[in-house]
Formats: structure tokens, C-alpha cells, sequence
């Protein structure tokens, strides 16, 4: 799961027993602590925003990403995957700083499948705390992180935006070990589509 997903994805796997490898990317494990280290430039304005001119804050947010490329193009693609590309900046600060309560740190011991944690070092203190959190949480056996950096992985960006290929690389060198396919691959093609 990516950005927001990988809040879905862990809640996914704290309540399906099919899941048997969960990789988020990065893990939000509260969503109302990620928005507001995100918005945090704006959050002076909040007790306030409902009194602000739509048109201030609109100015304001574009302000606020316009200093984050990635991140604006970002916000902007997902707001247009969930068909939200009208909302008002008042909407997306409330929903992103206020949240729906969308916490799971208390339970992330009920995670055992095999976990790999990706995150990227420019993301910022929360959600590199999360991720730790979330790693020492969680109870599998099978578990790895991943905080990607500019100096070795050309990339520090949120869900590795900066650089997707090396995040793929990690991502799948990981499932290749996980189920051992390397080694599947060596002994046949039958085999092969066992190991899938």
C-alpha cells in the first residue's frame, strides 16, 4: 500500500488472514498525525479556518505545496484517483488534519504475516517515527525496513516517488527471498508456478 494505502494495507492485515506479506509504503498507522505534520505551516490557521475566505485558503495550500513538487503532484493525483479534484483546500486541511480517527498503533501486535516497512528519510520526523513503530510493533517473525536514502538509494521522497525503480527493486529482491522463488525458478518451470 502506498500513502494513504499503506494505512489500508495494515488495516487490511489486522483483520484478513489471507494476507500473507504486507509491504506499506509508507506505514501510516495514524493518519490524523500524519496530517498534521504535513499541514503543520497551516496549523495556526485551523482553530480559525472555517472564517477564512475559501480563496485565502486555497493560496495558502497551493503556497504550502508548491514548496514539495513531488508532494503537490502527488495530493493532486490522488485527489483525481478518488474523483475529489473540485475539493476546497478548507475540505482537504480539515480531512487531512482533523482525520476520521484513522489509528491503529494499538494493534499492530496482531500483524504475523511477513512485513516489509518502506519509508523515505525526507518524509519527515512523524512519519519516520511511524514507521519505526510500526516495525517494532508489529509480532512477525518475518520482518524487515527499508528507509530509503539519497545517498545510497537515490531517493527520499514520500512512497519513493523520487525514484520508483529502486523501490520496486527492494520490493521485489524481498518477495524473491520471501517465497524463495530464486530457487524455484532454478528447478523448472513447474515449479515456477507453484511458487507463485
Amino acid at each position: 500500500g502506498h500513502s494513504h494505502g499503506g494505512y489500508t494495507a495494515v488495516r487490511v492485515a489486522l483483520h484478513d488472514a489471507r494476507v500473507k506479506a504486507l509491504i506499506p509504503s509508507t506505514p501510516l498507522i495514524n493518519a490524523d498525525a500524519g496530517g498534521k505534520a504535513m499541514f503543520e505551516p497551516l496549523l495556526p490557521l485551523m482553530g480559525i479556518v472555517d472564517h477564512i475566505p475559501s480563496g485565502v485558503m486555497d493560496s495558502l495550500l497551493d503556497w504550502r505545496l508548491s514548496r514539495d513538487p513531488v508532494m503537490h503532484a502527488f495530493v493532486n493525483y490522488t485527489l483525481w484517483t478518488i474523483g475529489m479534484m473540485d475539493i476546497s483546500a478548507k475540505d482537504l486541511i480539515n480531512a487531512f488534519v482533523n482525520g476520521a480517527g484513522f489509528n491503529v498503533e494499538d494493534q499492530l501486535d496482531q500483524i504475523d504475516c511477513a512485513v516489509l516497512a518502506l519509508a523515505g528519510e525526507g518524509e519527515g520526523e512523524e512519519l519516520i517515527r511511524q514507521t519505526h513503530t510500526f516495525f517494532d510493533g508489529v509480532s512477525s517473525q518475518i520482518k524487515d525496513l527499508k528507509v530509503f536514502t539519497l545517498a545510497e538509494d537515490g531517493s527520499d521522497d514520500h512512497c519513493q516517488l523520487d525514484n520508483r525503480t529502486r523501490a520496486n527493486q527492494v520490493v521485489f529482491d524481498w518477495l524473491d527471498d520471501l517465497w524463495d522463488y530464486r530457487a524455484a525458478r532454478q528447478v523448472g518451470s513447474d515449479h515456477l508456478i507453484m511458487a507463485i
